[in-house]
């Protein structure tokens, strides 16, 4: 996205003279609202929750070109929807044998509280990742593990669950850990000389 900041005129300048404002400047979702397209132009790249993108950036479409779910057997329907309305696109990261959200100090409603919804109304799958399976959107399956210190950690599961499809990256030690080379996926041999 190209981007003239030069001068402090239009609507870059506004956003300059905003954010050196010490006090009683705008907040966050006002500063937004007003200059979202600017501040998602110059910073291409938000790491935020679901919950702050509801609560800070305009529900505008289009805003994002891409929003990325990790982890998304952790994020229910509801806190996904707000963010997939504000991008062009999305992808959905998790894994559906992980636990699914947790519902704990969270309101129960039954049904007679719905009234005449009940009978109309759709659930909700569990997660977005869920959702995302029963909507039949295509998958994509990952076939790579790198988090395990030992293949020892991971080699239940990918028996068990995954058909032995996971690959890993070799271990730091097997056995006892030393200095020397032997037994160990990745060591630091040092070569004498200058360079």
């Amino acid at each position: 996205r190209s981007l003239d900041t030069a001068g402090d005129d239009g609507e870059v300048g506004a956003l300059r003279r905003e954010l050196a404002q010490a006090r009683r400047g705008l907040g966050v979702r006002a500063l937004l609202a007003r200059h979202g397209r600017l501040v998602t132009t110059v910073m291409p790249c938000v790491l935020v929750s679901p919950d702050s993108v509801a609560r800070f950036f305009p529900a505008q479409a289009g805003l994002f070109d891409l929003v990325v779910f990790d982890e998304a057997s952790q994020i229910r329907v509801a806190e996904a929807v707000g963010a997939l309305g504000r991008a062009r696109a999305a992808v959905v990261v998790g894994d559906s044998r992980q636990m699914p959200p947790t519902s704990f100090a969270e309101p129960t409603y039954g049904v007679a509280d719905a009234g005449d919804l009940a009978e109309t109304a759709v659930e909700d799958e569990e997660s977005i990742l869920s959702e995302c399976v029963q909507a039949r959107v295509p998958r994509q399956w990952l076939s790579w593990h790198y988090r395990s210190q030992d293949e020892s950690l991971i080699a239940f599961s990918n028996a068990q669950y995954y058909g032995n499809r996971l690959s890993s990256f070799p271990a730091p030690t097997h056995g006892r850990p030393s200095s020397e080379p032997d037994g160990r996926g990745v060591s630091l041999v040092r070569v004498p000389g200058t360079f």
